[in-house]
Order: structure tokens, then sequence, then C-alpha cells
């Protein structure tokens, strides 16, 4: 990793540095080091979760404050064959032998130059991880062998393993920097108003609808958040000419259209007439007045005036696959400037892909967040993700409470990587009366946040109309 270093020191001056420094964090994590490279990758982590350069102010502030902290959280050894840092006597003898590593190590690589492509660098350094990776496989395996281990199950536990290095250590990877180092420069810095929300609570409190930003919408289970999304921000960001991909993990691609297409249908004949989107479905009991308004809403929507809407079903993407696949599609339609998931907890999760792991709701979660997270430093895209609260939040919400951080599916991960987190209520009396209420959660960085906004709400045809200041 050393030679890598140089590359993202604030020290460096280099314009890409932000963009090595998410490919390096996006790339590895914590079991591809030991000994004091583990402990240089949580500092990057430290920098990059700050949002700042790695640099020896940064470095030195680390070392006084979080630095102890990673070496008993992530097991750090003082050496690249221990185990954790429990190989020694104490907590405070490996931080001792480690902090003068860490400096060494850190004076080291500024000593090495920056004249080298990057992807160059990066591609040694991949091809030594797999070589390192391939030795331990080849080496663990003989061994499991000659224990007599079940040579079915070791073939299948190797393959496992070879797929894994595969795929971590490509330097396919590589080509992520093409495109995103395209995306460098002015607009990787400053946000893109897209649209006004229908509402103007959202508009007042946080300007309405900007890119490089992550908006979270919690609610409870069928309370209407996944409408709330498309109606609130999809929609008007399609009217202002913007192309959308939703991925929807729970819809097929016709409900999601229809959800969109009815309300269109309501909103350009100003509310005369309505066709609830549940009734789409059963089309041959549709009169001929209903089907000819919604063809015509369906033909004004897709006529091209307006911005594509893209919807992707997940039944074949994996959360692993998501971050590739956002990507890719941005790389060859550089229209689309919001991504929607609908929702984060029912992603599926591939078993090779992680690392033959059956990862929880709460990891497919935050492995979410952070994909959006990550790709937020350099697309320029607005991203919306629906959630759910979890049993302290749903209780919470159907009781009238106040809705805390960390009361949603993937808890304070989830907070902390939102930009805008908004929580969508309602009591039993209120969704009788087809009311819900709307609060958002604090966030200095791009709004003062509010409280209990009420809605009115008609879920047939999604409108969500606010009753209160």
């Amino acid at each position: 990793m050393i030679k890598l270093l140089k590359y993202v020191m604030a020290e460096s001056n280099l314009k890409l540095s932000p963009l090595y420094l998410n490919w390096i964090i996006s790339q590895f994590d914590y079991n591809d080091f030991k000994g004091v490279e583990r402990l240089t990758f949580s500092f990057l982590g430290c920098c990059y979760e700050l949002n700042i350069l790695p640099s020896n102010i940064a470095l030195s502030s680390y070392l006084k404050t979080s630095a102890k902290t990673d070496i008993k959280t992530y097991n750090i050894g003082t050496d690249d064959t221990s185990d954790g840092y429990w190989d020694i006597t104490t907590i405070e003898e490996a931080y001792n032998i480690l902090s003068g590593q860490l400096l060494a190590y850190w004076q080291e690589a500024e000593s090495y130059d920056t004249f080298v492509d990057f992807k160059l660098i990066a591609s040694e350094y991949l091809s030594e991880k797999r070589t390192d990776a391939l030795a331990l496989i080849l080496g663990s395996g003989l061994s499991k062998l000659n224990d007599g281990t079940d040579t079915i199950m070791l073939t299948e536990d190797i393959e496992v393993e070879l797929n894994r290095i595969r795929e971590k250590y490509s330097d396919e990877s590589l080509k992520d920097l093409d495109f995103m180092s395209t995306q460098v420069g002015e607009t990787n810095a400053k946000s893109t108003l897209l649209a006004k929300t229908s509402l103007s609570c959202i508009n007042t409190d946080s300007g309405g609808i900007y890119t490089k930003r992550i908006i979270t919408i919690n609610g409870q289970p069928g309370g209407g958040k996944s409408r709330f999304a498309f109606i609130v921000y999809v929609y008007p960001t399609l009217l202002a000419g913007n192309d959308v991909i939703v991925y929807e993990t729970e819809m097929t691609k016709e409900d999601v259209e229809n959800i969109i297409i009815c309300h269109h249908l309501t909103m350009i004949n100003k509310g005369k007439y309505k066709l609830p989107d549940s009734a789409v479905a059963m089309w041959d009991d549709l009169s001929q007045q209903q089907k000819e308004l919604y063809e015509a809403a369906k033909m004004d929507l897709f006529s091209g005036r307006y911005g594509r809407l893209i919807v992707v079903t997940t039944d074949n993407l994996p959360v692993e696959k998501l971050k590739m696949d956002i990507r890719s599609k941005v790389k060859v339609n550089p229209s689309i400037k919001m991504v929607c998931i609908d929702y984060m907890g029912d992603f599926k999760t591939d078993y090779l892909l992680a690392n033959k792991k059956h990862k929880t709701q709460w990891e497919i979660v935050t492995d979410g967040y952070a994909i959006a997270k990550s790709l937020n430093t350099s697309l320029d895209l607005s991203y919306v993700c629906v959630n759910q609260y979890n049993d302290d939040g749903i209780d919470a919400a159907y009781a009238g409470k106040r809705i805390k951080s960390g009361m949603c599916q993937g808890g304070h991960v989830v907070q902390r990587s939102t930009s805008y987190d908004l929580n969508l209520t309602y009591t039993a009396e209120q969704d009788a009366a087809n009311i819900r209420s709307l609060s958002s959660n604090t966030k200095s960085r791009h709004s003062k946040g509010f409280d209990n906004v009420t809605l009115k709400v008609d879920l047939s045809v999604s409108m969500f109309n606010q009753i209160s200041v």
C-alpha cells in the first residue's frame, strides 16, 4: 500500500487525490491488511469519513484521538504475523509500537514520487494482493487435504475463494477510475438544483431537490413511503427534464409506472378526474373514458417532453452489483440525475460475492448506503432511498411519538450516511382520516429540520397535500 499512499496525501497537491482515496476505501477492507498497513487503512478510512485528504496534520490528530480505539476495534497486531494487539501485554504497548510504525510508514511514503500513473501503481498492487491471496488459498487447501477434509467440500471452498480474489483484486475496478476522472471538476464539488418538490416544508427547509445529496424517506409498512418518494421526489425531477433510475425491490416495473401515470393523470386534469392505479390492473373493467384518460396521461408523460423513467427490478441484481450497475447506466446516459432505491431493506445478496456469507438485513441496508455515499463523491446525482423503521421506530410511529435517530433499519449508520432524513408517520386515527405526519431530522449541512407537518393524503392516486406549516 505504501506506493499508493503518496497519491492520496494532501501534500501531493493532486487534483484526483479524492478520487484515488475513494477507490482505495471502496476496493479494500480491513481484512486485506495486517499490522501497520491495517492501521494505515484505518487512518485513510477516518479521513474519508471526515471528507478530508490524509495529511501530516490529520495523521497527528488521528494518533491523538482515534488510533488507540481502532487498534482495539480492528485487532491490529504489531507486525504482519501477529493475530492482534493482544499478542503483547497491553493496548498501551501496542499503541506505542504501532504509532511509531505508522509515522515511519508515512515518512517513507512521502519519499516516493507521483510521476507514474496511479493506475499502473494500483495494478501492480492488485497483482501482489492476488499472488499473496492465491498462495494462502493453495497452502491452506493443501493443509486441509492432508488433514483428510472431504475433497468435494474443499473444492467448493477453494472455488469460492478463487472467485472472491478474482473479483476483489481484478484490474476491472481500475476502469472505474477512467469514468470517474471524467466526472471530476466543478460539478464534483457543487450540487445542482434539479427541481422543487410539491411540499413547501421541504423546499423551505432544504431548498428542493439537489444533486450530491442522499435523501432517506423512512416510514411504517404500508404507509405510502414508496409513493411519497415517487411523487414528491421522482415526479418533479422527471417534469424538470431529468432522467431517473428507480431500483425497485418489491413492485413490478408496470406497478411503478402506473403509480406515476395515474398521479400525472390527476395533475394534468387539475383533479377533475382520478383513476386509482390499483384499478389499472383490472384493465378490462375500466370504462372507455378511463382508458382514454390513462393512455393520454401515459403518452404525455413518456412523450419525450420530460425526463425518462428507467425502472430496474432487482430480482437478478444483488446489492454487491448495485454500484457497478449505477455507474454503467450513468456512463451510457449522462442525462440520469437521480437514483431512487425502493426499498433498501429488500435488496438481495449474492452468496458467492458476499464471500459465502448470508448477510443480515442490517448489513444489506448499510451496504446500500455505503454504495450511495461512495458514488456521491464522483457522480453528480441525487439519491432517494426508501427505508423502513425498525421495531422501536414502528412502535413510536403508531404511538404518535417522535422518531429518534437510529429508529430505522440500518440504525445510526443510515443516519450518518444521509444528507436529508425524512420521517413519514401515522397513528391509527390519522390513517383512518387519511392523514400523515412529516418530520425532518436536523442535518446542519443542508437544513434546520422541521417537526410534524400535517399532510392530507389520497394514496389511490398518490396525492400528498400539505395542510399545516
